[in-house]
């Protein structure tokens, strides 16, 4: 017993000693390679004078998923059961092609400053929208909005939603897409505009590194919001072809990994500590409370 009692210590030990020393240091190299894609809290992302309208959201944000983990609340007063289902479905997508986990609250916290003391998404929809509005905003204490139109209930919508959702912003906004594009403000809705404007992109070199993917789920296609049937968007390589994408590409499947490898790590590691911690404590408990006849000298 005392043998066993000894190994299962000393792999608590290692395990420690893996955490604080050995794994920090690939947990460095990984924040290196991502280079600070996320900050700590909410950031308020702020548009240019004369962006807001009221069609279009006025608080974008971008956040942080600590561990990977996403919890959401659906709404079901605005979503039936058949669009719940549907989400859940390229939430399970997701899942199975990275590390995030979404997590569902089946009560929506109250509408207090800090309702949970973490970050999590409201999907809802409560003025009826039908058109597309993938933008995440800001809400009340530690939630962030996520509205799905009802007329973008595909699955390619969803999981361009919920992917703007996890910090990924559209295509055409990063600042490499004018080595590839060229946007036609002219042939573009006026309140669509914002949509299309290339990031700034201080403090967030994430993006200011990714490869430009005209093959992305996050990319518009050519006549996106156009206001006169023209293009809003022309490729200046031939080669490029700019259409409705039918799901990840391979580079978006790579970005997903990326950006939050080095968080699923510590959640990884977090779980076999306490599995760890948790099966150490009962087999200290059993051993302590059994009786041991010891032999005299």
């Amino acid at each position: 017993m005392i043998r066993v009692l000894f190994s299962v210590h000393s792999i608590c030990l290692i395990i420690f000693f893996i955490k604080n020393v050995a794994l920090e240091e690939t947990y460095n190299e990984e924040v290196e390679d991502i280079t600070n894609e996320y900050d700590d809290e909410i950031q308020t992302v702020v548009p240019p004078i004369g962006a807001q309208s009221e069609e279009l959201p006025d608080t974008p944000i971008t956040v942080q998923w600590k561990q990977g983990k996403v919890p959401y609340y659906i709404n079901k007063d605005h979503y039936g059961q058949t669009i719940r289902n549907r989400i859940r479905l390229v939430m399970n997508m997701l899942e199975r092609i990275s590390c995030v986990v979404f997590e569902d609250i089946e009560l929506k916290p109250p509408r207090t400053k800090k309702a949970r003391g973490d970050l999590w998404i409201n999907i809802e929809n409560p003025r009826k929208t039908r058109e597309c509005s993938h933008t995440l905003m800001k809400g009340y204490g530690d939630s962030a909005v996520l509205v799905l139109g009802y007329d973008c209930m595909s699955t390619t919508e969803i999981t361009h939603a919920l992917m703007h959702a996890l910090g990924f912003p559209d295509e055409v906004t990063l600042p490499s897409r004018d080595n590839f594009v060229r946007i036609m403000w002219n042939n573009i809705q006026p309140k669509y505009r914002p949509l299309f404007w290339a990031q700034n992109t201080k403090g967030n070199q994430r993006n200011a590194l990714k490869d430009y993917d005209p093959m992305s789920i996050m990319h518009f296609h050519d006549r996106a919001y156009t206001i006169n049937g023209g293009p809003t968007i022309v490729p200046l390589n031939p080669s490029i072809v700019l259409k409705p994408p039918s799901g990840l590409s391979e580079l978006d499947r790579s970005n997903i990994y990326k950006a939050f490898r080095h968080e699923c790590n510590k959640r990884k590691v977090n779980n076999l500590i306490e599995h760890c911690r948790v099966d150490y404590v009962d087999e200290y408990d059993d051993y302590d409370h059994e009786d041991h006849d010891v032999t005299p000298l």
